[in-house]
């Protein structure tokens, strides 16, 4: 007898096809094997009762011996949902509620997936940064820094980004939305489980139990290979790549089996069951869970393939075969697989270019952090509300702070104190962590460190602070200011310092405070000096300076002038008598015996004295008061002190004589050059004339220009003779050997007329003399009463050529500053220096010094005063580079010029060959 029409479940459910259409031969067979193995329906079975909707006859038909089963008429979706909700009334509501859950189920699957997933890669980033480290540690030795190569992994990861095949931490950070969020991921489980439960309930076989005990056993599996590889990323010790994506291959496989294992069972769904609720709870958990897998497992987007194939497969499969009104699913999955797959391969491109992202900005905070670690200056930035956002290690050390004293959420007064900075005596004084519109400037620590702080404020209302730690520089600085002020040898201070000091008692005098300055000068020292040698004049004049400090009071001032020469300013004092018993109390001190290397040396004193009262003196005039008390006490004999005598009315007279005659001197041609050369100290020669003013005054001999240029500086009138001087200067070099230049001295007024640039440029071209063989000597007080205007000035004429001299270096201010700011190419040398070669050491000092100094700063030195060979050979042994004086030449006529270059080219030869023969004789000796 042949089988019933019916369904893999053995349950009788018709034939399974639309009115018209013969059962297909598959389902035939199918249902043909399994009611083989049903056993024979007996009297009062279920399977002989007619089914709702079929007739007797029709049963009895289908009994028939080899009739055929009748097709039952078309039915309406409302007749099928009356044949589907034929039994008991709980399987009507779980029907409902199934196919409820399965689309509530789709949906939350694919919202919480489709958000989170790309969330997770970020919150991956710490994690893989400490897996990084981790296997750089763990590398063997020789190893390059990265991950070690390894490429035996599962298929799902075999994949190249837009750069090339994926690396290991690429892989791993791509697993992040797979393990962190697994809410879409428990409730696919669920549905599935709630699917095969309704199975159970709706179909009378066993295969839907076996597929629910399957279901169960691999939520269990998934859920442990789940966390195992939570496990293995927070454990400390573990969590390397290698690790993290060999320990996936369990999770990936569990999810692969889960998927065969659900598409095995829609498939059975759809073609050996011929309940519609299932078939449309199985077409709707496909649907769902492929689409929430697309987003959720983009980052691996091959085992998202898979696992969308799987789901879709059986879906296109079941409802292919199940005939033409089954199609319109089949097209409709096959479009939803493709746009899944667009989908997934989308989500991973911005996964990686999201990974990429992240490791551009990890690179680039990384180098941020390497800049702020290694550069010069600390640095802590402030967020508006005045809290610590970000220090650097150089601000640590600025303050001698351990590296996790300071860290950010801290406001500023608690950086402050942290930074060990007292308090503070004005409220707005500098400190780590002052905000914008505080002063910057330098603050001291309490472990006596010093720190210069900058701040600036920042768009949003923060500020960021910079501190530099400048102990070391300040206490430089303070060492070299001292230096440039005082005597090198006895500590006292110099002439720079003293000239200060006058200026700050000459303004005091307006306040009625008067002073006295004394001038000091030694008597037979130069004797000492020269028998006993320099050492023993040097210690000598040491043990002297104590001597006259010890005198004094502490507001006194004393300062060693050069050589043997002392000056004293006294504030306060304006009575000639206490004048006087002081002055002689410094001879009797001075002239006691002084012991050094077992032998009493004994010297005097002879002083002068010059008052100030208020508003009646000048530091010059006072100066040159003094001076000539010194040089009448020193005619009136050894050990005597001299004050200032009006008889300087009777001087004062012949100055204005002299200014009378100068008024007019230049009108009438009595001006003249006279040039002194000054030579290189190379091989050959370079030879450059200076142009020395001189004035031949009627009916006298020929007046030097130290008895007149400052009468002609006092009166103006040395503009227009600079002017001449120039002019008359250039016409003369144009005649002269084309190597051979020539120097002019200029002085403050020429600058202060503002038309020195164009006398110059006239100078030159009515001579026709290139400016490379002009040189412009300028001294200190040049360039003391304009910066602005002589900076422009000085770089106006170095700009066409022309070369620049600093006149005079070492006996008015001397200020360093002065090297640094003006474009200078040359520095000179006081003779006041050059004389004291041979018997001073502090001289000799000195000059080392301003010359080293010249050559670090790329000027040439320039020696003046040179008179001796003796003082020629120290000079070439400090390394200066030109000298000046009477060794060569006296200032003399452009027509005596050639004269003087012949005798200078036979003496340099003559010194080269000394030079040279010097250590053969030195040996003989």
């Amino acid at each position: 007898m042949a089988p019933a029409c019916g369904s893999f479940s053995g349950r009788p459910r018709g034939c399974g096809t639309r009115q018209g259409n013969p059962a297909p031969a598959y389902r035939r067979r199918i249902a043909g094997t399994a009611a083989s193995r049903r056993p024979a329906a007996t009297a009062g079975s279920r399977s002989s009762a007619p089914r709702p909707g079929r007739s007797a006859g029709a049963v009895r038909a289908a009994r028939a011996p080899g009739a055929r089963p009748p097709c039952p008429p078309r039915r309406s979706w409302r007749d099928r949902g009356h044949a589907m909700g034929a039994g008991p009334a709980w399987r009507v509501l779980m029907s409902s509620v199934a196919r409820a859950c399965a689309g509530l189920t789709s949906a939350a699957q694919s919202a919480i997936a489709g958000r989170r997933g790309l969330l997770a890669i970020s919150r991956a980033r710490p994690y893989l940064l400490q897996m990084q480290s981790r296997t750089t540690r763990d590398a063997p030795a020789g190893q390059g820094r990265g991950w070690p190569a390894f490429s035996p992994f599962p298929a799902t990861f075999r994949g190249t980004g837009p750069d090339g095949p994926l690396s290991e931490e690429q892989r791993v950070q791509l697993l992040a939305p797979l393990l962190d969020h697994v809410a879409s991921l428990i409730l696919a489980h669920l549905a599935s489980v709630l699917l095969g439960c309704i199975g159970v309930a709706r179909i009378e076989a066993a295969w839907p139990a076996w597929f629910l005990a399957g279901n169960l056993i691999l939520i269990l599996a998934r859920l442990l290979t789940l966390r195992r590889l939570q496990r293995l990323r927070a454990s400390p010790a573990g969590g390397r790549p290698r690790d993290m994506l060999a320990a996936s291959r369990p999770y990936f496989a569990v999810g692969l089996v889960w998927v065969g294992l659900n598409g095995l069972f829609g498939s059975l769904c759809l073609l050996g069951s011929e309940d519609e609720v299932m078939r449309l709870l199985a077409i709707a958990q496909a649907f769902g869970i492929a689409g929430g897998t697309a987003s959720r497992a983009a980052g691996t987007p091959r085992y998202a393939l898979l696992q969308i194939v799987g789901w879709l497969l059986p879906v296109v499969a079941g409802t292919a075969i199940s005939g033409p009104d089954y199609w319109g699913i089949t097209l409709l999955a096959l479009l939803y697989a493709a746009v899944l797959d667009l989908i997934v391969r989308r989500h991973f491109r911005h996964m990686l270019a999201l990974i990429a992202a992240e490791r551009a900005k990890d690179a680039l905070a990384g180098r941020l952090a390497v800049a702020l670690g290694n550069m010069k200056q600390g640095l802590a930035l402030y967020d508006a509300a005045g809290r610590l956002q970000l220090v650097n290690r150089r601000f640590h050390e600025a303050f001698g702070l351990a590296p996790d004293d300071l860290v950010p959420g801290m406001t500023e007064a608690e950086v402050t104190a942290r930074c060990g900075v007292p308090g503070q005596d004005a409220p707005a004084a500098p400190g780590p962590g002052s905000g914008p519109g505080r002063p910057e400037g330098r603050l001291a620590t309490h472990d006596g460190r010093v720190v210069a702080l900058a701040c600036e404020a920042l768009e949003d209302g923060g500020w960021v602070v910079t501190c530099e730690d400048v102990t070391g520089r300040c206490r430089d600085e303070a060492r070299i200011a001292h230096m440039a002020r005082h005597d090198s040898l006895t500590g006292l201070p110099n002439r720079a310092l003293f000239a200060e000091r006058m200026e700050q008692a000459v303004a005091r005098l307006g306040g009625g405070e008067p002073f006295v300055l004394l001038y000091l000068d030694l008597d037979g020292f130069k004797a000492v000096n020269d028998t006993l040698g320099h050492a023993t004049g040097d210690r000598l004049l040491c043990l002297v300076a104590g001597r006259i400090s010890a005198c004094l009071r502490e507001a006194d001032t004393v300062a060693r002038l050069g050589g043997d020469e002392f000056a004293i300013l006294m504030p306060g004092v304006k009575c000639p008598a206490a004048t006087e018993l002081i002055a002689h109390l410094l001879i009797r001190v001075i002239g006691l015996p002084c012991g050094i290397d077992g032998r009493q040396l004994v010297v005097g004193a002879s002083i002068g004295a010059a008052f100030a009262p208020a508003g009646a003196a000048s530091p010059d005039s006072l100066m040159r008061q003094a001076d000539m008390a010194l040089y009448r006490a020193k005619e009136s004999g050894r050990g005597c002190y001299r004050r200032f005598e009006p008889e300087m009315e009777r001087r004062l007279r012949v100055r204005q004589s002299l200014e009378a005659d100068l008024r007019g001197a230049l009108g009438r041609g009595e001006f003249e050059l006279h040039y002194q050369p000054i030579v290189s100290l190379t091989t050959p020669p370079e030879v450059c004339f200076e142009a020395l003013l001189r004035w031949r005054r009627p009916g006298r001999d020929l007046v030097p220009p130290g008895s007149f240029i400052s009468v002609l500086e006092e009166t103006g009138l040395i503009a227009p003779v600079g002017a001449w001087a120039l002019r008359t200067a250039c016409a003369d070099a144009a005649g002269w050997p084309a190597s051979v230049r020539v120097a002019v001295n200029v002085s403050p007024a020429q600058f202060r007329s503002g038309t020195l640039v164009a006398e110059v440029e006239a100078a030159l071209a009515e001579s026709r003399l290139p400016a490379a063989r002009l040189d412009l000597e300028i001294t200190e007080a040049a360039i003391l009463t304009d910066d602005a205007a002589i900076l422009a000035t000085l770089h106006r004429l170095r700009a066409s050529g022309i070369r620049v001299a600093l006149d005079d270096f070492g006996t008015g201010y001397s200020s360093l500053s002065y090297l640094r700011h003006f474009p200078l190419d040359k520095l000179k040398i006081d003779r006041s220096f050059v004389v004291g070669l041979d018997s001073s050491h502090a001289s000799a000092s000195i000059v080392r010094a301003i010359v080293t100094l010249a050559r670090s700063l790329g000027l040439v030195s320039i020696a003046e005063g040179v008179e001796t060979p003796e003082q020629l050979h120290h000079l070439r042994r400090l390394g200066c580079d030109e000298i000046q004086g009477h060794l060569f030449a006296a200032p003399r006529p452009n027509e005596e010029v050639p004269a003087m270059l012949r005798r200078i080219h036979e003496y340099t030869l003559l010194e080269t060959w000394i030079h040279l023969s010097r250590p053969y004789g030195r040996a003989q000796e």
